[in-house]
Formats: structure tokens, sequence, C-alpha cells
């Protein structure tokens, strides 16, 4: 069985084709998973034979869980948008669909518009380290092309949880600007203030670390706080680094403490390369899509 294995960029432009030959099926991830996705491939094989699938979502850790858990509250088009900033799976399809899918201009966008129950997701694996880097704790801010705010913009409708998805999709890409004033427009809005934590968010990356409180303030307590509470005490027992270890207790003693986590963001952004910076983007990342996840949630209860 050859297993063609492509590195899916963080634009997820235009992708070189790769080779296909007579494979039963194909596997698209980034580098590091390679080894991973050929130790995989007898296990998923069966899977895709079973009538009506056509894609087999093996996702890349606790934060993969997240992202490819649709039927948690993370609609396809959305996972597949998210998919485009940093990949938290291995996609394994049948030869046909492969072939299909790399025709088109973003393969990302292709697989949006598969039929949801043609999709199956298996259990996460645990990698022992990284393959790709996460978002940067205090990015300069970026301007969305024109094509990808259309489709931010569909996917998140009208009414005030649609204004806060788009905040939060606006801000994985890093357009801190957009992302602002979407959250802004719905000030003091929603069951859980969701946008409101999209605004403290966008000020916590600018950097505004005072600005970022002040808003904290206004959300409260919010529903992502437990898990993202349980995901920072295993990913912090599990750090050999004494300073992370120190944290802990200001993290998540108490559930979530996003005042300290606020803290946390300013100290390492004086040492991005640190392990301490290591652990804060992946906390990010991981609160980032938690919250994905409810928005998406919420904008789907108001279509309903």
């Amino acid at each position: 069985m050859t297993l063609p294995f492509e590195y899916v960029s963080r634009t997820a432009g235009e992708l070189p084709r790769p080779y296909v030959g007579s494979a039963v099926i194909g596997a698209i991830g980034v580098p590091g998973l390679a080894g991973v996705a050929a130790e995989l491939a007898s296990f998923v094989e069966p899977q895709l034979i079973r009538p009506g699938t056509n894609v087999v979502v093996v996702p890349v850790g606790p934060e993969g869980m997240v992202h490819w858990t649709l039927a948690s509250g993370m609609t396809l088009p959305v996972a597949c948008l998210i998919a485009q900033v940093r990949t938290d799976a291995i996609l394994f399809l049948k030869n046909p669909e492969l072939k299909a899918l790399l025709r088109g201009r973003s393969y990302w966008e292709e697989l949006s518009k598969f039929p949801e129950d043609h999709i199956t997701s298996l259990t996460a694996i645990e990698l022992p380290q990284q393959v790709e880097p996460y978002l940067d704790l205090a990015p300069r801010s970026q301007n969305v092309d024109a094509g990808l705010s259309r489709q931010i913009d569909a996917l998140g409708g009208t009414g005030t949880a649609g204004a806060a998805l788009k905040a939060g999709l606006y801000q994985i890409f890093d357009d801190l600007d957009r992302s602002h004033e979407s959250a802004q427009s719905i000030e003091g809005r929603g069951r859980h203030h969701t946008g409101d934590y999209w605004h403290a968010i966008m000020h916590r990356r600018e950097p505004d670390y005072g600005n970022a409180k002040y808003w904290f303030r206004h959300v409260g307590r919010h529903p992502i706080f437990p898990p993202l509470a349980e995901f920072a005490t295993g990913l912090i027992h599990k750090s050999s680094d004494a300073d992370a270890v120190r944290w802990l207790h200001k993290l998540a003693a108490n559930g979530w403490d996003a005042m300290a986590f606020v803290d946390l963001c300013q100290t390492s952004a004086r040492e991005p390369e640190s392990v301490l910076a290591h652990l804060a983007k992946r906390l990010q990342w991981m609160e980032m899509l938690l919250l994905l996840q409810h928005s998406c949630q919420e904008a789907s209860s108001d279509r309903a």
C-alpha cells in the first residue's frame, strides 16, 4: 500500500500533486506524521471499506480531538477553515476521493463540501513532540484577503452568536482589527458573553494586557473554563520546566484563572523561544479551539 504524504502549509495554497499510483488509500498531513500514518494504515483501511465512509480523520493530540470532533459542535466547514492555520489531524481517503480532492484550489475547501456523515473521526493520537508551530502570543496584525473574509462572514451569519464566531475566526488568522470589530459589535451581549471573551483575547494578543483583563472581568466565568483548566493541569504536569510547575497553581488551582493566563502570556512574551512560551502557545490554541467550538454551538442554536 502506497501512502502519499503531503505537507499542509499555513496558507493552504496550491500543493504539488503526490504520487498516488495504485494505492488503495492516501494520507495527507504534516511531514512529522508520515511514520504515524504508515503505522495506522492497516487500522484505518477497514474503516474506509465501509459503505458511505469517504474520509477518516485521525486527530493529533487533545487539541486535535477538540478540532475534529464534529459531533460536539465543530462544524466541518469551520474545522476546515481552522485547518488552514494549523493541522491537527491526518486525513485518510480512498484513492478516487484523494485524486478529486487534490484537483481543488485548496483541499481543505474541497473537504468542507463532503457530507459530514461520510467522514469518520477516530481516537486522537498522542505524539511525543509537536510537529508544527502554534499561533504567536503577540502577532503582527494581518488583513485576510477578500475571499477568506467572505468565507468567514458566510460561516458566521448574522446575530450575536454569529458575530462571536466571526470574531474567533478572524482571530485565528491574526486579523486582529476585524476580530475586534466583530467582538465590539456585540459588547455585553450573549448568554455567556462569548464575544467579550474574543474581545479579551484580541487585546491580550495586541498586546494590551490591562485592557485584556478589563474584558475578562466582563466575561466572568465561562463554560470553557473547566475543560481548559483540566487540559492545563495535564500539560503542565508533563512538563519538566520548573517555571511551568509554579504556574500550575496560578492557572488552575481553583478552576481556570483567565487573569493569571494574561500574566503568563506577558511573562512569556519576554522570551518567545522559551519552554514557558511554548506552553503558553499550546494553552492559547486549546483555549481558542474550545471557544470556537462553543461559538459554533451557540451560532447553530441561534439558527435553529
